[in-house]
């Protein structure tokens, strides 16, 4: 469900048909992005037994596209028809209603608040295939004018490519003697900043001794930012076309990198990954496909302070797959794997405590035999020829498996801090992959992403994946368990219930044993 610029609520609704002795009321999931399940969401809504129906609106609603689950009756995977009779369907319908501004730019319930676009100076291009020089891009200061008429003010600032830090600078000059005069926040993609369940990024209060007050926002996700400017009470002959009113300055920066020595951006070359389809009728999906970059990472242990990073556009259509990150070089020594962490973060810049996704090294293992022939046979003459390594060895490792990834365009970084040897901040955000290698000053890696519904082995010894669609087209891969088991990935053994009608069956089988063998003996006797 997509939510667009101007929409201010989103009610959803939900009717349902009995179910037919089900214990477990069903219950609405939605997330931001990506698909929720029963531990990642945003936002939940619990259905009853008695009630067929219920409405809520969604709450700190935001521009973007939401996913939404339903979950009801049992964990996935329990639910069997045993015996003659029926089916237990449970019918529901689900609708969505949105409410908005005809005009994008205007906010509130009555659609009667103007929001005020600013304009930015300069513009860098994102991504690159270079190191990043250091650059800011400057909003046009606005001067405004608060007074008894328009008291309530919003601007949008609109951020299109990653950058390192947002600033917005509020000037109000310090006019009453009351210290609540005003209010400022700035607000990320907001539906509607005014509804009561909406959350600011930044907020403030009070007048402003100095002049100004600052709201910082460290690497801003791509969008929409509003800064909301709010004074309370003001005087019934504040004018501002009389020159009664209270002026005030709005100005905006944000910061392409930062040379801090935990985050040095400024040097970071990144790689775009561009989507191949070598064999688009592998196991029927559309969700089956590699990304890879177009050359390797060559990193010089011996170089000033550099960085790499990745960048891949991870499409809606992929939000039902299961994505797992590969990394091959062509080292043939120990791979020092807990050295190694990969920070992931769609539509922003990732830092050590702000990520969508930490990968540890630790978890990370090298392919076996059986699956790195798989791996090699979609990839190994594209990595060779990136890597220009014909003969060479190639070492692979992967991480576990990223279950319904978060949809948008991903920034990958590659984090090394080795033991062996101390090489300060240089590899604090660098791609150094392997430990050091005696006599050898650089080496090479790439990065590889696979996308599939059903990684091998995704189910585990109890269930089989199965590749479905949902009404509205996507596609996503769900485990079948076979029965006693359940879960996602059919983990979960009910063995109380498994166990019970497991006996169930053998007695069953014992309770016709004396008509069985009966008409045996009358078979015989007849013949």
């Amino acid at each position: 469900m997509a939510v667009e610029k101007g929409v201010s609520e989103v009610q959803v609704t939900f009717s349902r048909s009995d179910l037919r002795g089900r214990v477990v009321a069903p219950m609405l999931y939605g997330k931001l992005g990506s698909i929720p399940t029963l531990t990642s969401y945003d936002w939940n809504f619990n259905g009853t037994l008695d009630s067929f129906w219920f409405t809520e609106s969604i709450p700190n609603l935001k521009t973007g596209t939401y996913y939404i689950a339903l979950w009801g009756g049992d964990l996935p995977g329990t639910i069997n028809n045993f015996g003659i009779g029926n089916s237990t369907n449970v019918w529901y319908y689900l609708d969505f209603t949105s409410i908005g501004c005809l005009d994008p730019d205007k906010a509130g319930y009555s659609c009667n608040i103007q929001v005020a676009s600013t304009a930015q100076r300069v513009a860098t291009a994102y991504p690159s295939q270079s190191v990043v020089n250091t650059t800011a891009k400057q909003g046009v200061p606005i001067t405004g004018c608060m007074d008894y008429i328009s008291n309530l003010q919003f601007f949008s600032i609109e951020i299109t490519s990653p950058q390192f830090s947002l600033v917005t600078t509020l000037g109000i000059p310090q006019t009453f003697a009351r210290n609540d005069v005003f209010y400022w926040a700035l607000y990320d993609s907001p539906a509607n900043p005014l509804d009561l369940a909406a959350i600011p990024l930044i907020d403030g209060a009070g007048y402003l001794t100095d002049g100004n007050a600052t709201l910082k926002q460290d690497v801003p996700t791509l969008g929409t930012y509003w800064v909301l400017v709010y004074m309370d009470a003001p005087p019934k002959t504040s004018r501002c076309f009389r020159s009664t009113g209270v002026a005030f300055t709005l100005a905006w920066q944000v910061e392409s990198c930062s040379l801090t020595p935990r985050a040095d951006m400024c040097h970071t070359s990144w790689l775009r990954m561009n989507e191949a389809r070598s064999d688009p009728s592998r196991n029927q999906s559309v969700l089956d496909s590699w990304f890879l970059a177009d050359s390797p990472v060559l990193i010089d242990v011996g170089s000033f302070a550099y960085a790499a990073g990745y960048t891949v556009h991870i499409r809606d259509n992929y939000a039902g797959s299961n994505l797992i990150m590969h990394l091959v070089t062509t080292s043939t020594t120990t791979i020092n794997l807990a050295n190694v962490t990969l920070l992931i973060r769609a539509d922003g810049l990732p830092t050590d405590a702000i990520y969508d996704y930490k990968l540890s090294g630790q978890d990370a293992m090298e392919l076996s035999a059986k699956r790195a022939k798989t791996f090699l046979d979609f990839n190994e003459n594209a990595l060779r020829e990136r890597m220009k390594e014909p003969v060479t060895p190639l070492v692979t490792v992967a991480w576990p498996m990223l279950r319904f990834p978060k949809v948008g365009k991903w920034n990958v970084v590659v984090q090394s801090s080795p033991t062996q040897y101390s090489l300060g901040f240089a590899h604090s955000i660098a791609t150094t992959l392997m430990g050091y290698v005696p006599g050898c000053r650089s080496w090479k890696h790439m990065l590889v992403l696979e996308s599939s519904p059903c990684p091998v082995g995704m189910c585990g010894d109890h269930g089989a994946c199965e590749v479905s669609t949902t009404y509205q087209g996507l596609v996503l891969g769900t485990c079948q368990c076979i029965y006693g088991y359940a879960g996602d990935y059919c983990d979960h053994l009910y063995l109380e219930n498994y166990a019970a009608q497991s006996y169930f069956l053998i007695l069953s089988n014992f309770a016709i044993l004396p008509a069985a063998i009966v008409s045996f003996q009358r078979s015989f006797y007849g013949m």
